[in-house]
């Protein structure tokens, strides 16, 4: 299973909206052969290592894989993965976690297991768990995961007396952002966020150039007026922006989850960002903080739009520390257990 989830982590963005799976198997003989999807609408994992077995000669039958997701079992793009297992011959299959994914959902194991087949599930599930995290919650939970990116002085301004929020943090800070953007399937802000700071909402590299593979961006609104880009610096974003009628951030976590975008970041000010931590849709923060004063210069502060409604008793863990050059600071929150 070690060798399986090393695979798996390999395994680019280009599978995205599909997992990210690595598959191990072991021959008779002793042969290890490995393996991990590589790009949605080609061979899952367990076929590409059962593909390597036949190129090399290599006998499967009595073989014990390991595969990190359960084998699916339905027709999508790709034929069944427990089919061709047990189409292979192979005597043991262990896996790290069950796929939630409705199509799946146990059925794959039960297929295989029908078949005769040894099956054992739960072996270094939390690392498992860990590779998949935001797809393994949008499946279970029927809508996207959602990140909330916040980021403010050290007094809890939110934006200067100028106007320019988006540069109250520092370079480093900017640069440990732009690793959160290349992760995320999409970036959801708001009307009032694109017209105020005219951001462009791309993800860039390290060197400061774009990322190949950039998120999809929506913006919310109440309005039905149409969005014009013209003249803003979000019109020559890669992949353009949508425009998104605002019901609620369930509903609207919803939708993104449907439209295979299981990892959501939000960065909008302080108004939105109340709404989805009040209807307890905020999963992960990313707060930035930076080592300075605004002081009374600071025309949005981060308590003052939260007064009244459910925030009061609002808790979140704190999952990492860490300090950005010498002026700022990133504190990564998760629900409180319990």
């Amino acid at each position: 299973m070690r060798f399986a989830l090393g695979e798996a982590y390999k395994a680019p963005r280009a599978v995205r909206p599909n997992p990210r799976v690595g598959c191990a198997l072991e021959t008779t003989s002793g042969e290890l052969v490995v393996g991990h999807h590589k790009k949605c609408g080609e061979a899952h994992a367990e076929r590409l290592v059962l593909d390597i077995c036949h190129e090399r000669g290599l006998e499967t039958r009595g073989a014990r894989v390991a595969v990190t997701l359960e084998p699916c079992s339905h027709h999508g793009r790709t034929a069944p993965c427990a089919d061709a297992l047990i189409k292979a011959g192979v005597a043991e299959l262990i896996v790290a976690v069950e796929d939630p994914f409705p199509s799946v959902q146990g059925q794959g194991l039960a297929k295989l297991r029908a078949a005769g087949i040894r099956t054992t599930v739960g072996v270094l599930s939390s690392k498992a768990e860990a590779v998949n995290r935001e797809w393994l919650f949008s499946q279970r939970k029927r809508r996207s995961f959602l990140t909330l990116k916040m980021a403010t002085s050290w007094d809890g301004g939110w934006q200067s007396a100028s106007g320019t929020s988006q540069w109250i943090t520092s370079e480093e800070a900017r640069v440990k952002a732009q690793q959160l953007r290349r992760r995320v399937d999409a970036i959801v802000t708001s009307r009032l966020t694109v017209s105020a700071d005219n951001p462009r909402f791309t993800a860039r590299n390290p060197d400061g150039s774009d990322s190949r593979d950039q998120p999809q961006v929506f913006v919310l609104s109440q309005s039905s007026e149409p969005l014009v880009l013209t003249g803003l610096a979000l019109a020559s974003h890669p992949r353009g922006a949508e425009l998104a009628r605002f019901a609620s951030p369930e509903l609207f976590l919803q939708e993104t989850h449907a439209r295979g975008l299981h990892d959501v970041l939000l960065e909008a000010g302080p108004g939105m960002a109340q709404a989805f931590l009040e209807a307890g849709c905020v999963d992960e923060i990313w707060s930035f903080v930076e080592t300075q004063f605004l002081g009374g210069g600071a025309t949005l502060r981060f308590g003052a739009p939260f007064n009244g409604g459910s925030l009061p008793g609002l808790r979140f863990a704190l999952r990492d520390l860490e300090a950005l050059g010498p002026t700022s600071l990133l504190a990564v929150l998760g629900p409180k257990e319990g």
